[in-house]
């Protein structure tokens, strides 16, 4: 847990709160854009800070996965490594690694 107070603690807060998100997809001439709707978490894509929001915002959840899969996160990014010495076992780990991620995300 990361602790901020004061006017550093308002920056962060204007910087993340009230953001729209949507998709576009532009094809050849053509440009097709989803609906607007809020964003309620995560962090902002393409900006300066959102690497380092994203290393604070997912920096715990190598613990919680820590038995059946590697990570490796890198500024904005990260991979789950499973391994395995059969597809049994690795569909065991990979299905236990998105229920460990899913309820980490909740």
């Amino acid at each position: 847990m990361y602790d901020c107070r004061g006017k550093i603690n308002e920056l962060i807060e204007s910087y993340l709160e009230e953001r729209d998100q949507y998709v576009e997809i532009k094809c050849n001439q053509e440009s097709f854009k989803s609906k607007q709707l809020k964003a309620i978490n995560g962090v902002p894509q393409g900006t300066i800070l959102g690497p380092l929001f994203f290393s604070i915002y997912i920096n715990d959840l190598p613990t919680f996965i820590k038995d059946y899969a590697e990570i490796v996160m890198y500024a904005d990014d990260c991979a789950l490594i499973v391994s395995g010495n059969d597809k049994k076992e690795v569909e065991s780990k990979v299905n236990k690694v998105l229920n460990l991620t899913n309820n980490w995300l909740e």
